[in-house]
């Protein structure tokens, strides 16, 4: 199906254009890791959650994170299945998903979890609790996951429980 060419006068044409130029690009702009602490920088985050950017360790992606206990196990690495048990939350306290024992190869994409999941355990070891902040292009971007906003920061406390070689 072919859509009707939208005529506009001269001058708006060359406005129209730019802005479509712009819009497309915006998205290129928003996945720096400069967009997402700028992000993360303007987000208020309730006051249970008890998250202290300036007291937390930030990764060249933007994604930050707090060691509550340091493990003494084994290291959980890239292309290992994990065990753990973990909460999150919006940045306005509204907790959306927790498990008890959550098994899962630490891998993104399609079949694995968030980047900023496999970032943030990536390096832990087994009895370890850490606190992570997400930015929205670590977590589900700019789009929604069933209870969760698009453009999301997304705020997790995760301790490993298990780590296997397989």
């Amino acid at each position: 199906m072919k859509l009707p060419a939208l005529r506009l006068p001269t001058p708006s044409r060359r406005t129209f254009g730019l802005s479509v130029v712009l819009s497309l690009l915006a998205p290129i702009g928003c996945a720096s890791s400069g967009a997402s602490s700028t992000v993360l920088a303007d987000t208020a985050f309730e006051r249970s959650l008890q998250v202290d950017l300036s007291s937390m360790t930030k990764t060249p992606s933007g994604l930050y994170y707090r060691d509550e206990v340091e493990g003494r196990g084994e290291i959980a690495k890239q292309r290992q299945k994990v065990t753990v048990r973990y909460t999150g939350w919006l940045p306005n306290g509204t907790k959306f998903d927790s498990s008890e024992s959550l098994e899962f190869r630490l891998s993104s994409g399609p079949s694995g979890v968030i980047e900023g999941w496999v970032i943030g355990i990536e390096g832990m070891r087994v009895g370890g609790v850490r606190n992570l902040v997400i930015p929205p292009e670590l977590g589900y971007r700019y789009r929604e996951a069933g209870p969760i906003p698009a453009g999301s920061v997304l705020v997790f406390r995760i301790e490993l429980l298990r780590v296997r070689q397989d």
